[in-house]
């Protein structure tokens, strides 16, 4: 059995339901089928990581991306796109030591005592102004579009705008301005926020992901191949609707070695990643399909304009 993708949302913009329906309805889906996105990340923060997301995408391994606006790599990002299906992660904190990320506008209060975006959520919160807010998450998504990327949905880089339900707020805004899914984080049910965030993507006619699987929350040490903890996550935490694969990817190389704790995962992640046949099978077996960011957004949008 080989890997299938969902059906386009041209061919499946007859039957979509309401908003408060599920995802699955939306694309045209049983509501068994097991879906999966794997998305890439970070694209625009390194060159290591540009050149391994970007070739996980190109071989077909990766489903979709997601850019880092501030980023320091991300003219070179631009510069090697092709059309790709990349999202944006708006970024306001950024937790690297050696990369201090600098908002793209005058925003006094989106920065910490270095100058930068802050280094955690919680200082983020405590001096952030709404207004800066808005205006700078603008501004990524504007420059992202400027320099030509088709972006296919929005998230929030290091889950720091999900956690506060006035800064989700404005995400939504700008997803609903531009009629584009939401992704949330893992675990984003109410009991963990404080507030009912899916609930809300729904309410504003929109969809987000039904949940999301980090890799990089994988202890690779504990397993001895990157497949064998694939297929652990699948069995355990896999469940029918349309799930996120999180991957966090890097070529070997002295700039994410430098840069990165987590280097080795990344690296090993994309050989895994690369290894398209095997991956291909290993989904077959297990009856488990893909889709993309674009199908799910193409399928909002049709149903918009219907």
């Amino acid at each position: 059995m080989t890997c299938k993708e969902v059906v386009s949302a041209t061919s499946s913009a007859a039957n979509i339901p309401c908003m408060d329906e599920s995802l699955q309805e939306l694309l045209g889906l049983d509501d068994y089928d097991r879906v999966v996105v794997f998305c890439g990340e970070p694209l625009g923060f390194s060159h290591a990581e540009n050149a391994a997301v970007f070739e996980a995408l190109r071989s077909g391994a990766l489903n979709s991306a997601r850019l880092v606006v501030p980023g320091p790599w991300i003219r070179h990002a631009a510069r090697n796109y092709g059309g790709e299906d990349v999202g944006v992660s708006l970024a306001l904190t950024c937790r690297n030591e050696i990369f201090h990320l600098s908002p793209l506008t005058n925003a006094p209060s989106l920065v910490d005592g270095g100058g930068g975006l802050p280094t955690t959520a919680a200082d983020l919160w405590s001096h952030a102004d709404i207004d800066e807010l808005r205006r700078e998450v603008r501004a990524q998504l504007e420059r992202a579009l400027y320099w030509g990327f088709d972006v296919t949905h929005l998230s929030s880089f290091e889950d720091s705008l999900v956690e506060r339900p006035e800064f989700f707020d404005i995400v939504l805004d700008l997803a609903s301005e531009h009629l584009l899914p939401i992704r949330l984080m893992p675990n984003s049910t109410e009991d963990r926020l404080g507030y009912p965030a899916k609930q809300l993507v729904g309410d504003r006619g929109l969809v987000s992901i039904d949940q999301v699987v980090d890799l990089s929350n994988v202890k690779l040490s504990e397993f001895s191949s990157p497949m064998v903890a694939l297929d652990e996550i699948f069995e355990e935490q896999l469940k029918p609707g349309v799930t996120e694969i999180t991957c966090s990817l890097a070529i070997d190389s002295p700039e994410i070695r430098a840069l990165s704790g987590d280097w080795e995962s990344q690296t090993l992640w994309l050989e895994a990643m690369l290894d398209f046949d095997r991956l291909t099978r290993f989904l077959g077996s297990r009856n488990v399909f893909t889709t993309t960011y674009r199908r799910i957004r193409d399928s909002l949008r049709a149903l918009k304009t219907k």
